[in-house]
């Protein structure tokens, strides 16, 4: 175990989430550069981008946006609300606007939230033109009639959309892919948490040689994912074994788990293994979560989930601005990186799957002895053979190269000793073979 080690990383981590916390970033623009580049002195990140315009699937890769300074002032000239105070007074993407209007006018681009009174929410117009303002309920109901002064001092460019990535080579081509998301501004558990822990489980893959090659990926959440599945090849992703997204990842709530659409595809197993009893297990949705909707989505059906301390939308800090550097101690990255370190060696043990010798269509099974079975070739403990057929044809409908024994019995209900005699017989008759995965 690299109990120290995985301290300092807190520590280093904790520092990059409060280093990075004040910057605005949002999906394209200076500072998601600025924060990427930051990562790149600490963990020696490759920095790529995706020009403005560029059609990806159904999707466009939106312009820069640049804000310098938004305020509202009454009419003494007083600042009601300030971009530099907190940058989720401004809605994410605002366009430029510097007018003076009534309080009535003003109400219809204030954004609040009225059962957490105190909290600025956090708002996102990426892909439609507007502009807005966030601020706390109470403050809103304090303002007075009158004219207010309104200024959004912002640009939109063509430029790039950038992100970060990292390869870690193994002995195999075959990748685990560790994605996180870098859009969202000050927001401490959602997500610079996640993005932190991202950055130096690179230091933990690095410690001894592995068998897997590890891609890590720092994106915009959505159109980030899209754009780089956009630009690989079929060839590049049949490398993909397995994966996960990183979200929210800060606070001292338990781990949750939401599992790939496969459900028993190896990151699922090995996660739900080494969280045990304490984890909330989620099944796979494609309403709520992050980009493993993307990664998930047909035309690719990746084999990967979604992990987080506080899941997305469910804790009341949520996107606003309650969810600030108080929130996130040392001992959340701790945690973080033993159950990572954890999981790693759970992966490169990996685990013995099952072929087909000929996946066309079912072998036949009498010429072998395997239709009609006699008593020698039925198992003790099992009087009837069709128990013993039945469980053979699980095994040859689920030897494609994905599943293992303790897979084919979840899948088929059926008693592990059964399946167990069923996987040898089909092997003895050289139906099947096994293969380290």
């Amino acid at each position: 175990m690299y109990d120290r080690a995985n301290i300092e990383l807190s520590n280093k981590a904790l520092k990059m989430v409060t280093d990075l916390f004040p910057l605005c970033r949002s999906i394209a623009g200076a500072q998601n550069r600025q924060t990427l580049e930051y990562i790149k002195e600490q963990v020696g990140i490759e920095i790529k981008s995706i020009p403005s315009s560029t059609n990806v699937f159904d999707w466009i890769v939106p312009q820069e946006w640049h804000i310098q300074d938004a305020y509202i002032k009454n009419e003494n000239g007083e600042e009601v609300v300030s971009f530099s105070d907190n940058n989720l007074h401004v809605v994410n993407y605002s366009q430029p606007v510097k007018k003076l209007m009534s309080l009535a006018e003003l109400k219809k681009h204030i954004f609040t939230l009225e059962d957490q009174p105190n909290a600025i929410p956090y708002v996102t117009s990426y892909y439609k033109k507007s502009w807005g303002f966030c601020m706390a309920y109470n403050q809103l109901k304090t303002l007075p009639d009158g004219k207010y002064e309104v200024c959004v001092d912002s640009s939109f460019h063509n430029g790039e959309m950038v992100f970060g990535e990292k390869l870690i080579s193994g002995k195999k081509n075959d990748e685990i892919i560790f994605v996180s998301y870098i859009c969202h501004p000050s927001l401490a558990i959602d997500n610079l948490s996640s993005v932190a822990t991202l950055a130096y489980f690179s230091d933990i893959i690095l410690r001894e040689p592995r068998k897997y090659s590890y891609r890590l990926l720092l994106l915009p959440e959505t159109i980030g994912s899209i754009a780089w599945l956009a630009s690989k090849s079929n060839s590049d992703l049949q490398n993909i074994r397995a994966g996960l997204v990183f979200s929210c990842l800060g606070g001292n709530a338990e781990f949750s788990y939401k599992c790939s659409p496969k459900q028993n595809a190896i990151i699922d197993s090995a996660v739900i293994k080494i969280l045990g009893g304490e984890a909330n297990i989620i099944q796979f949705d494609p309403s709520t979560g992050s980009d493993e909707r993307q990664f998930c989505s047909p035309g690719f059906d990746l084999p990967i989930g979604m992990i987080s301390r506080n899941y997305p939308g469910t804790f009341p800090e949520y996107h606003t601005s309650m969810d600030n550097l108080n929130l996130i101690k040392n001992k959340d990255f701790e945690r973080n990186f033993d159950l990572l370190e954890t999981l790693i060696a759970e992966l490169e043990r990996g685990k013995t799957v099952l072929n087909r010798v000929r996946p066309q269509c079912e072998p036949m099974l009498g010429k072998r002895g395997m239709y009609h079975l006699n008593s020698k070739k039925k198992p003790l403990g099992f009087a009837r053979e069709k128990d013993l057929r039945t469980a053979i044809m699980w095994v040859l409908h689920s030897s494609n190269g994905k599943n293992s024994l303790e897979d084919i019995v979840q899948m088929s209900g059926l008693a592990i000793e059964l399946v167990k005699n069923a996987v040898d017989l089909c092997i003895e008759n050289e139906l099947i073979f096994e293969d380290q995965v």
